[in-house]
């Protein structure tokens, strides 16, 4: 399973959204939440009563920069995927 939240402050929730352009990665998400979304790749980051609201457009929490526009979304979330393990404990003694 991978962490969340990205970037060297925080402020991009999920793979996905750091894969994204800048303008469209979320300006404000909740932390606080452990539920994997195996999809977006990093924690849920929906409204959470008593979670910590990250508003990225406060001075130090911007989540601009870092674009991949290199690459189209797909091929991104594709490695990005590909680079999750996934690894059950043996039960075995």
């Amino acid at each position: 399973m991978g962490l969340a939240a990205y970037l060297h402050n925080g402020s991009v929730p999920t793979i996905y959204a750091l894969l994204s352009p800048a303008k469209e990665r979320p300006a404000k998400f909740y932390l606080g939440r452990r539920e994997y979304d195996p999809v977006n790749l990093g924690y849920q980051y929906g409204e959470l009563s008593g979670g910590f609201e990250f508003d990225t457009t406060i001075p130090g929490n911007r989540n601009s920069g870092h674009e991949f526009d290199n690459a189209p979304m797909a091929a991104a979330l594709s490695v990005a995927n590909s680079l999750q393990t996934s690894v059950e404990p043996s039960l075995s003694i």
